[in-house]
């Protein structure tokens, strides 16, 4: 799987880094801190992302996708364990990445 970096910011603290990445597979993979104590489909993870990352999603319903009152969302998904992309993404201890349908997410603005 390619990916191509559609929002976030570098972060070299490696402090925060939520990315939201489109793929050549017509997804979209998110990059967020792993939300602990939740329960998922094997294969599946949840994922806790901010707001500013994909603010289109406070108007936007689907069971994937949870507002948490606190300025954030947890975004439901394929965990990926594909290799070239996890060497490509250096994701700290408590960071995962999931990939979800494009369909999934609303018409995203584009971020400059």
């Amino acid at each position: 799987m390619k990916i191509f970096l559609l929002r976030g910011n570098s972060c070299p603290d490696r402090v925060s880094c939520p990315h939201l990445f489109a793929t050549d597979r017509g997804t979209h993979v998110i990059q967020g801190r792993v939300r602990p104590n939740t329960v998922c489909k094997p294969g599946q993870a949840i994922v806790e992302i901010p707001l500013t990352l994909i603010p289109e999603i406070t108007s936007h319903r689907h069971p994937d996708l949870h507002l948490t009152g606190g300025g954030t969302a947890l975004v439901r998904g394929a965990r990926v364990t594909d290799p070239e992309v996890l060497a490509a993404i250096h994701l700290s201890a408590d960071e995962s990445l999931v990939e979800i349908a494009a369909n999934i997410l609303p018409t995203l603005e584009v971020s400059h």
